[in-house]
């Protein structure tokens, strides 16, 4: 049977276009559902929410800034969209997680589209169902950071690569599938860097070796693709090399092959943590994994070659983020979608899941939903909110003069909800090269000051600059840990107004101390 003839290819198996405007509805509605539950978790969602934050007060859309400095560990597309939602829809928890949500839309969208139309319609179905209702992939469309974006695009740009592939096989029309890969490959690395092509390149050259189909790469290398590639990706890092001399070095070797290569990072995690983690968090499906070794051999070429996909597509990207030592959950996000294409494969064939037994897999599905919503309720009762309390605690009560200053702390979601207008000055002891070789707040925002050593030197003060600065203004607001209180410490005499998570927020009026008289 020739790949045009396929059943897999066939209309008849696949779900008309006009079903798809609902179907993406219903996915909008749950996965927006407990979207404004939680506070912004610190470090990630504080840390890149604020930067998003940033750029929407001081209408630089090109450079993203840390507290006024130039934080260039990530791309901008992130930043772009989490601060276009904050404009549309005002400074709200669900308007800043919307990229995260239209990352898993991508996601969803594009693995849907290519399952439906080289497996059956009814396969996708399963496959979306599952994909939505994984306790993994359902908090990863609501956490605030650049791991599901990249997914979402990694995952596009996979599957129309395939489909572009599938569809040159078959003697189609594959061109425009093909510039939307290479599209998405772009936004990839404008969202993350080199792991929007290294990924899903790696997957789709492993993917043609398998099926002895290397003769097709000039075909994806059709030149008004790579172009599209180009026009998209390369006017911000041109653009940010010009502005900051350096920049490539530092994101493209610093950031993107040390962090990869090197262990002086945090979060080292054994080689096995990624398996687990997918089992674990992919719970309850994952307790299926065992109708994988029911499946007959696919007669249709078509399904053996897209069921080749779905395991290499696992394999190179657990594979390639389990080889560094230093491992963030998040990273495996990208392997969702394959992991629930071959789980719809294998319960639909399965004697105990398939066929009459419907109404099982629903009650499976019903549950893994129930577990989705309770597991974020869980984790919004468990979220203290001490950072929002403290913001909206000095919003309310400081006056436009009143400065508010940072003592040996950096609360990234601070700024955020403090409505910060300008760069927040952080007194700290920045001569000591001791904590500046931890990867934490300090060495990010002094890495950051290097590209702006005027702007860094204004807003990283040395703790020691801290009583002339209080004297300097009537008063000032500051937050602390709460260690900074105590006999004979400089902010004793301070008017407390709130104490939480470790951290202290001070009314230090200068005419009650007699230090500044």
């Amino acid at each position: 049977m020739s790949l045009s003839q396929s059943p897999a290819a066939s209309s008849a198996l696949v779900l008309p276009v006009s079903r798809w405007p609902a179907l993406a509805a219903a996915l909008i509605c749950w996965l927006t559902a407990t979207l404004w539950l939680r506070v912004l978790a610190v470090p990630d969602e504080g840390r890149y929410v604020g930067i998003a934050w940033e750029m929407l007060q001081s209408r630089d859309w090109l450079t993203p800034t840390l507290d006024g400095l130039p934080y260039f560990h990530k791309p901008p597309l992130f930043y772009w969209l989490t601060a276009l939602s904050l404009k549309l829809f005002g400074t709200t928890e669900w308007a800043a997680r919307a990229a995260p949500t239209l990352g898993a839309l991508l996601a969803a969208g594009s693995s849907y589209f290519l399952i439906n139309r080289w497996m059956s319609a009814r396969i996708a179905r399963w496959s979306l169902l599952i994909l939505a209702t994984s306790p993994f992939f359902y908090g990863g469309a609501q956490y605030a950071n650049h791991d599901m974006l990249v997914a979402g695009c990694i995952t596009a740009a996979i599957a129309f690569a395939a489909d572009a592939i599938l569809s040159l096989q078959a003697g189609r029309a594959y061109r425009t599938s093909l510039l939307l890969a290479w599209s998405a490959a772009a936004l990839g690395l404008l969202t993350k860097g080199l792991i929007g092509i290294v990924l899903p390149g790696g997957v789709i050259i492993v993917w043609l070796l398998m099926e002895r189909r290397l003769r097709l790469i000039p075909r994806l290398l059709w030149w008004p693709a790579p172009l599209l590639f180009m026009l998209i990706a390369a006017p911000w890092f041109s653009l940010m090399q010009m502005t900051y001399p350096g920049f490539l070095h530092y994101f493209f070797i610093y950031q993107q092959f040390q962090r990869f290569a090197t262990t002086g990072f945090n979060n080292t995690q054994p080689f096995w943590f990624y398996p687990a983690v997918l089992v674990l968090l992919n719970l309850p499906w994952t307790i299926l994994l065992y109708t994988r070794f029911s499946l007959a051999r696919a007669a249709d070429p078509d399904q053996l070659s897209m069921r080749r996909l779905l395991w290499i597509w696992l394999t190179v990207i657990v594979l390639f983020f389990s080889l560094p030592q230093s491992k963030l959950v998040g990273y495996v996000l990208p392997v969702l979608p394959a992991i629930a294409a071959l789980l719809a494969e294998g319960i639909l064939q399965h004697p105990f899941w398939g066929g009459p037994a419907r109404w099982r897999r629903l009650a499976l599905a019903v549950l893994a939903a129930a577990l989705c919503v309770v597991l974020m309720i869980a984790i919004s009762l468990r979220d203290s909110g001490a950072s929002r309390r403290l913001g909206d605690l000095y919003q309310s009560l400081h006056q436009p003069e009143q400065p508010l200053v940072f003592v040996n702390v950096y609360p990234f979601d601070v700024p955020f909800y403090s409505k910060a207008k300008q760069p927040i000055i952080v007194f700290d002891d920045w001569r000591n090269e001791q904590l500046l070789k931890r990867d934490n707040w300090r060495k990010e925002l002094w890495e950051a000051g290097r590209f702006a050593p005027v702007l860094g030197e204004q807003v990283l003060r040395q703790v020691d600059e801290l009583p002339a600065f209080l004297c300097a203004h009537p008063v000032t607001w500051v937050m602390a840990p709460v260690n900074a209180l105590g006999p004979d410490k400089l902010l004793d005499t301070a008017e407390v107004l709130g104490i939480s998570d470790g951290n202290v927020l001070l009314r230090y009026d200068r005419n009650l101390n007699v230090s500044c008289k």
